[in-house]
């Protein structure tokens, strides 16, 4: 007689909310996606063993094709404070009330944001005045209407 235990069956995917539209290249307004009605469907092999109430998802207007963003893609994203140079995030500056697409690299006691859409501009703050809200985890593309 076998006593082997049977793993509950992990779901195919997860619902995430969805926080609204953002135009490439512009400002992101501060996202409060706990207010947020809609859900998305993310699949499951996104997520990983990730804590699934810290994400949200967001959809872009506009092409970013040096982040390999494209018009009417999902990013999926996770709430966090922790990155590594070179990850795309969302970031707040001090006295700003929005929040910027940006790839960031630490330099000496500056942080290099370079934005998500080429052509724009390229700033460096001090450290202090970034915090970081947000991991852009997945970029979810839909290749048909």
């Amino acid at each position: 007689m076998s006593h082997s235990k049977t793993q509950p069956a992990q779901p195919e995917h997860y619902s995430v909310p969805f926080a609204g539209a953002w135009q490439l290249g512009q400002p992101l307004p501060k996202l409060q996606p706990s207010k947020t009605v809609q859900m998305i469907d993310v699949p499951t092999s996104i997520m990983l063993r990730e804590r699934v109430a810290d994400f949200y998802a967001v959809q872009v207007q506009g092409d970013a094709p040096d982040m390999l963003v494209a018009d009417k893609d999902v990013l999926l994203v996770r709430e966090t404070t922790e990155w590594n140079d070179g990850q795309m995030l969302l970031v707040r500056v001090a006295g700003e009330d929005f929040l910027i697409g940006a790839q960031l690299w630490r330099e000496g006691d500056q942080i290099r944001l370079q934005p998500a859409r080429a052509g724009c501009w390229v700033r460096r703050v001090s450290a202090d005045e970034v915090a970081v809200d947000a991991l852009v985890i997945a970029v979810i593309r839909r290749m048909t209407e």
